[in-house]
């Protein structure tokens, strides 16, 4: 494995690493290649990592196991946790909006 790969797939979230260094390598390029803004990229970063995490602590054990009820549950939980334009802000993050999927 390239070295590069390594080092990326040390601090990707479980679930990634868990597909592989191919894997781990593309989550952080698509936060470092296609966001230029620094804060829109830590936010994003912060935003996809906390959804990672809650998929962990739900026993998804696997990528191919997140469904769209997963997504819902997750958004309903973060809407009653958060104030709204905090909630909808994540949304979009996740590509989506509050009209629907």
């Amino acid at each position: 494995m390239n070295a590069d790969l390594e080092i990326v797939s040390s601090q990707a979230p479980a679930l990634v690493v868990s597909v592989g260094a191919r894997a781990s390598y593309r989550f952080f390029e698509f936060f470092t290649a296609n966001i230029r803004n620094p804060n829109t990229r830590r936010a994003y970063a912060r935003a996809a990592v906390e959804f990672f995490d809650w998929l962990e602590a739900h026993d998804v054990t696997s990528i191919a196991a997140v469904e769209s009820v997963h997504v819902a549950a997750y958004i309903e939980q973060l809407s009653k946790a958060r104030s709204a334009p905090t909630a909808k802000l994540r949304w979009r993050r996740f590509g989506i909006c509050s009209t629907g999927w």
